[in-house]
């Protein structure tokens, strides 16, 4: 499976995307053959829950993700035509398992970013988002809801632990320290765990 890194810290929205999108976005990178799903631009609070947002309401409790894809080490551009059938595919691949809202163009992000999410089934591009898309992406999204594919299961029997931190354990937002610490889950509860994230893969 493609990794979906959340590069979000610090920015306005800096909330963990949705695990749905999260799984979407590592099939579709599977799919189009590329290395790692970048997320610039992840989840913000609910509209009317606070003030740190922008833009539209699509962002919202991490239901779209603004994201880069790289492969050999590299960001891809869709200018370049030896990148663009991946983006192709990877566009086909998000329409096919649920994806309803795609953005990109030059005139947009520019010429590496997409913007992958849910709400009504859209695609768009230039002219800071409020332009058509361009051909390929719009036909790539076509392609692929026209083609659903239901979302394999992530893994079905996860790995059982019990908290043994006699002051409890940190439920945080992300896998590291410097997310914001949702609750504490108390000595003796029982987990499971699904993945595992972060830089060495030891955040669960």
């Amino acid at each position: 499976m493609v990794r979906v890194i959340e590069n979000t810290r610090g920015k306005v929205r800096d909330l963990p995307i949705a695990p749905r999108l999260k799984r979407i976005l590592s099939l579709a990178g599977t799919a189009a053959g590329i290395d790692e799903v970048v997320v610039e631009s992840g989840g913000q609070c609910a509209l009317g829950t606070c003030s740190k947002r922008t833009g539209s309401t699509r962002h919202d409790l991490g239901n779209a993700a603004d994201l880069d894809l790289r492969k050999n080490g590299r960001t891809l551009k869709f200018t370049n035509s030896s990148d663009l059938v991946h983006f192709q595919s990877f566009v086909e691949a998000a329409a096919s398992f649920g994806a309803t809202g795609i953005g990109g163009d030059v005139g947009y992000m520019g010429a590496s970013r997409l913007h992958v999410g849910f709400g009504s089934r859209a695609t768009w591009g230039g002219n800071g988002g409020t332009g058509a898309a361009p051909a390929w992406l719009a036909n790539a999204a076509r392609k692929g809801w026209n083609s659903p594919s239901p979302i394999p299961p992530s893994q079905p029997n996860p790995s059982m632990f019990t908290i043994n931190a006699r002051d409890g354990l940190n439920l945080r937002s992300g896998p590291g320290v410097a997310f914001s610490i949702i609750r504490s889950l108390p000595l003796g509860t029982a987990v499971s765990v699904l993945r595992l994230d972060g830089p060495n893969q030891e955040w669960a």
